[in-house]
């Protein structure tokens, strides 16, 4: 017999990012305070200039060439893996590019966790952003700030019937070899309120013919903050490190160069005749689940230091809402701290974490379709010298529960009733039948017992009755040691016990995973002792 004695320190620390070397400026309250016109920003208002260019580019979903979470290509295979039927994981992409200057001759390399984004714009509330953009690509295309930012009607950068002249629709059209001048005010109506983080994500995209246009390539993150925030440099005085997190389906089916990449293919005829007939298989294997343009963690890892103040500028576009959980560590988003995020399409959340255990840590889409799909990466902590634990051990008394993972029998209609709303339809009449007469489910359900003989279950009370087949509620106060004493009753699987949402040292996560980029050796973190 196993038992799995799992030690989880419930150490609770403030995470607000207001470090003590950051005070507002008092003229932060007066901005945009008064009448309408107290929000206008004169020729005096400084301005940052950006030279940017889309550019056509391979791109390569999978440079790897790996699942590098368990190694398992059973589902992988498919949008990684060039074949007769299937493109594999390179494409022809349209990025958004940054260069020194207006010659576009000398680019300025993006960091390697970006991917495919746009290079990451900053600026402060009471400035200018000014946007020399080039298109250098086969088609139109512009850039659009999606919120938090002023602008004229030729500084749109959006195609839509608007009644505006055509002399202001130079703007939402940008032709190949042509360029525009963005120009986009950061006023204080726009920017971060005094209940916002010190700085707000602004995700901006083309928007020519936009779900087209984004999943060919074009998004990017602009950063606005709060005055006092930024150095000479960009960076933030308030925080240690920065990343940008761009998480949702990518349909390259629905890219402009589809037609290009088809010739990607094995077979390119047979493939292109798969995609006018929009055969299934194919099409899906075009979607790529992914994080700032790689699949299954084949993207550098996110590195940071143990105790780092760190934040993730996190937003999804053209999809549905998507849920980033960082296991390890604690998360919280306008200083309330949740175990995973919820990212809206369009919208920017930013994600304040302090990353304490060191090792690799999985960072994902709970959604087990999008996780099983290859939205996943890493983030790496390290134990860098001169970094102090932002966090001391609790000393609080110590929590035990014992657990055991057990097999079970339930019904979901155990009455022979299904509660229902609305009129009963003869087909869904017909489906009820289907579930009530479905018999048993077999599954495996988490038990709390009383001691370690594991031989008396913790009875449920009329508190507890409704969680059904949910396990216990496991719980102890900020300060506290919880262990969790786990028991592996199921007959033919194995079980673990994954924490989220505290911090936890890594031999106590509980998930099998690589746990080195370079090796493909499998590790499962859990064990504290054997009894």
């Amino acid at each position: 017999m196993i038992l799995l004695c799992i030690a989880l320190s419930i150490a609770i620390h403030g995470q607000n990012v207001k470090s003590e070397s950051y005070s507002q400026p008092e003229y932060f309250s007066k901005i945009g305070q008064g009448a309408e016109k107290n929000y206008l920003l004169d020729d005096h208002a400084p301005v940052r200039t950006y030279y940017i260019a889309a550019v056509e580019k391979e791109w390569d979903y999978a440079p790897l060439e790996e699942n590098t979470f368990n190694n398992d290509m059973s589902t992988a295979k498919k949008f990684i893996y060039n074949g007769d039927r299937q493109i594999g994981s390179k494409y022809t992409k349209a990025i958004y590019t940054q260069f020194t200057d207006g010659t576009y001759t000398k680019e300025i390399p993006a960091p390697k966790c970006n991917g495919f984004l746009g290079p990451t714009l900053k600026g402060t509330v009471g400035e200018k952003i000014r946007i020399h953009f080039k298109n250098m690509a086969s088609r139109p295309y512009t850039m659009h700030p999606e919120t938090y930012v002023w602008y004229n009607d030729d500084s749109e950068g959006a195609r839509y019937d608007d009644n505006t002249p055509d002399s202001q629709k130079f703007d939402d059209q940008v032709q190949p070899g042509e360029s525009w001048t963005y120009n986009w005010e950061l006023r204080a109506n726009f920017g971060p309120t005094d209940d916002d983080e010190n700085c707000i994500g602004v995700p901006y995209s083309s928007h020519h013919k936009p779900p087209k246009d984004r999943d060919t390539g074009l998004v990017g993150m602009m950063v606005v903050c709060k005055p006092g925030i930024l150095r000479d440099d960009d960076s933030r005085v308030d925080v240690d490190r920065e990343y940008v997190l761009f998480m949702g389906a990518v349909n390259e089916s629905f890219s402009w160069s589809i037609d290009e990449n088809v010739h990607r293919c094995g077979n390119p005829a047979e493939c292109k005749s798969l995609l006018k007939s929009g055969n299934k298989d194919f099409i899906d294997s075009t979607i790529y689940q992914q994080i700032n343009g790689y699949i299954y963690g084949n993207g550098p890892d996110f590195e940071v230091c143990s105790g780092e103040k760190v934040v993730f500028y996190a937003f999804g576009i053209n999809s549905g809402i998507q849920t980033v959980t960082i296991y390890g560590g604690i998360q919280s988003w306008v200083n309330r701290r949740f175990e995973g995020i919820s990212i809206q399409s369009g919208i920017a959340k930013v994600i304040s974490v302090n990353p304490e255990g060191t090792g690799r840590w999985l960072m994902g889409n709970t959604n087990l379709d999008s996780f099983e799909n290859g939205m996943f990466a890493f983030v790496k902590v390290n134990q860098c010298p001169g970094i102090k634990p932002l966090t001391t051990i609790p000393s609080g008394k110590t929590v035990r529960f014992y657990i055991a993972a057990e097999d079970i029998d339930t019904c979901s209609t155990p009455n022979g009733i299904l509660a229902r709303a609305g009129q009963l339809t003869k087909e869904r009449a017909e489906r009820e039948q289907e579930f009530i007469g479905a018999g048993k489910i077999h599954h495996g359900r988490f038990t709390q017992y009383t001691d370690e003989t594991f031989t008396t279950p913790v009875p449920r009370t009329a508190d507890t009755k409704h969680f059904g087949d949910f396990g216990p509620h496991v719980y102890a106060e900020v300060g506290d040691i919880l262990e969790v004493v786990l028991k592996n009753k199921l007959k033919n699987r194995k079980a673990s016990f994954v924490p989220v949402g505290i911090d936890i040292e890594k031999k106590y996560e509980g998930i099998l995973y690589r746990n080195d980029r370079k090796s493909k050796l499998l590790i499962f973190k859990s064990l504290l002792m054997w009894l």
